[in-house]
């Protein structure tokens, strides 16, 4: 059974030129797969009841319109409020595998449901805990306080690297370890689109003392591109976050993944046009397939 646990399907909603969930579908059927787990970050986010259960019949409509047996599974999106933590637990028991987790933004990606202070996301910790979530949670890990947005120049798309560092995904990733350890977390944590060495070292040091399992994944586009493919021609088109980083870390992750060192291969799944890749200092996702 091959799986894409991280994928991003956009209609419903204002964002269809994206990436919709027929075409999304047909696209990971066509290319072997037998399940795609979609993110949160939709318009609107999948965080209540309402939203996930309005997802999940569109979703089986589109599929039985398609005729093709594919899973979909969905990832409840987090924020920082109580109520709705208990909400989103509450959909994950009563609907698992199809809420096969959940997700938390530890800083912006495209959306706005990144959960930016760390005293919230220590938050988010806490009342997994309380709530007794023993489930997957999924984080983008980029740390907003080390983020530099004005760097980022469409004339010069390789600054992208430089207005989101790699020491923003790696003080995230330990930021997100250090909580899950102290709150007693007891789920398992996927760190999602590793691109940074140091980051990944740290996830295998966590494992000797963390009292829950960890887990990474890297996409495509960080293990084959680098940020000197963004100097060519429409390397706009390039655009993703966290950042295609430097030739060197690309080829040490790269071989981290040939050693299995890396769980899974995750594409981050959409289809973003050039034009708002222009526009925004947010990743706008793109597919390798």
């Amino acid at each position: 059974m091959r799986i894409d646990p991280h994928v991003h399907l956009r209609d419903g909603d204002s964002e269809s030129h994206k990436e919709t969930l027929s075409h999304g579908f047909l696209t990971a059927w066509k290319s072997g797969l037998s399940a795609v787990f979609e993110m949160p970050n939709t318009s609107p986010p999948l965080t209540s009841g309402d939203t996930v259960r309005a997802r999940i019949t569109a979703a089986d409509d589109a599929l039985k319109t398609l005729g093709i047996p594919l899973f979909h599974g969905i990832l409840g999106g987090m924020t920082a409020e109580e109520k709705q933590i208990a909400e989103a637990v509450s959909l994950w028991k009563e609907l698992f595998p199809r809420v096969a987790g959940l997700k938390m933004f530890a800083g912006h990606s495209t959306g706005d449901m990144g959960i930016i202070r760390e005293e919230d996301q220590a938050g988010v910790y806490r009342a997994l805990a309380r709530e007794n979530f023993t489930g997957v949670l999924m984080l983008h890990c980029e740390k907003p306080g080390l983020l530099k947005p004005g760097l980022f120049s469409p004339e010069r798309p390789e600054s992208h690297l430089e207005s989101r560092p790699p020491e923003a995904e790696v003080e995230s990733i330990r930021d997100q370890l250090n909580m899950a350890r102290a709150a007693g977390f007891r789920g398992t944590l996927h760190i999602c689109h590793i691109s940074v060495p140091e980051g990944l070292e740290l996830i295998e040091e966590s494992r000797e003392h963390l009292p829950c399992p960890v887990t990474c994944g890297i996409t495509p586009h960080h293990a084959l591109p680098s940020v000197d493919d963004m100097k060519k021609k429409d390397g706009i088109l390039l655009k993703v976050n966290p950042p295609l980083r430097s030739e060197k870390m690309r080829k040490k992750m790269f071989q981290a993944l040939l050693e299995e060192r890396i769980d899974w291969i995750e594409t981050c799944h959409d289809h973003s046009p050039a034009d708002m890749k222009k526009r925004s200092p947010d990743c706008l996702y793109f597919f390798i397939g």
